[in-house]
């Protein structure tokens, strides 16, 4: 689905950008003559008797700052391209939102830093690592079936979409693991609010992607049998770390039943 707000934001920039490159159109050539007057279009001053649409382009300039690489490049190709701004503009979208999942997370700080890391695509993977010449076979390590990127393992291998659901299924919750970044969407929507279940399931997520990828590393690097009672033991750090935490005691001893 098109978020229309960000869709919105690059066609103004698409706006700005034909400012920017001289567009070869009468509009332009009117701003240029009319009210830059020679000036720099992203450090000019825009008048208060601009007309509500200039002011409103001109208002997007700092975003170009976030776009930096791809509009310098828009610009020597002298084409504009809708798709690339918009994808971009979704991903830093992303970024920013999933800053939620940290905060107030009860996980302890490196589980929360294995998943800052998997939101920003950081992690290792066969894939990342194939790709910069450092190994030679990106297969996934747990499964043997697909390459390991981080969609795959998180949780698109059997293995470890069997240890995120045998969690859910232990916090009651019915849903279908997806793409990584539907993941992050759909745990981010549901843990909005208060109540215990967000908060230990905000928790949960921490802990999952911190033991899903600890695992890993124990299966490639310390020949670790692929295990699949290794939900239980994540289950085990949800329960310890929780019950350090007076609010959540009852609602857990009530899932351990």
């Amino acid at each position: 689905m098109i978020n229309l707000e960000l869709w919105n934001l690059t066609i103004m920039l698409k706006c700005l950008w034909n400012i920017c490159s001289k567009d070869d159109n009468l509009w332009v050539k009117w701003i240029h003559a009319y009210f830059l007057k020679g000036n720099n279009v992203m450090s000019a001053t825009v008048k208060s008797n601009s007309t509500w649409i200039l002011k409103s382009i001109m208002k997007q300039r700092p975003q170009v700052n976030n776009l930096q690489q791809i509009w310098i490049e828009m610009l020597r190709k002298r084409k504009f391209s809708m798709k690339q701004v918009y994808m971009e503009l979704v991903e830093d979208h992303n970024r920013a939102d999933w800053f939620r999942l940290l905060r107030y997370n009860k996980a302890r700080p490196r589980a929360n830093v294995t998943l800052w890391l998997a939101c920003q695509n950081r992690l290792a993977t066969k894939t990342r690592l194939k790709n910069m010449n450092l190994i030679q076979c990106s297969l996934c390590s747990l499964c043997k079936e697909q390459d390991e990127d981080l969609d795959h393992l998180m949780f698109s291998c059997r293995v470890t979409k069997a240890i995120w659901l045998e969690v859910l299924k232990w916090m009651d919750i019915d849903h279908t693991p997806q793409m990584w970044r539907d993941e992050v969407r759909w745990v981010m929507q549901y843990t909005k609010g208060k109540g215990w279940k967000k908060e230990i399931l905000k928790l949960a997520f921490s802990k999952v992607v911190y033991g899903t990828w600890i695992y890993r590393n124990r299966v490639v690097f310390e020949n670790v049998s692929v295990n699949m009672s290794i939900a239980k033991s994540i289950i085990d750090t949800i329960v310890h770390k929780g019950w350090h935490y007076a609010k959540y005691k009852a609602h857990i001893a009530t899932m351990l039943i």
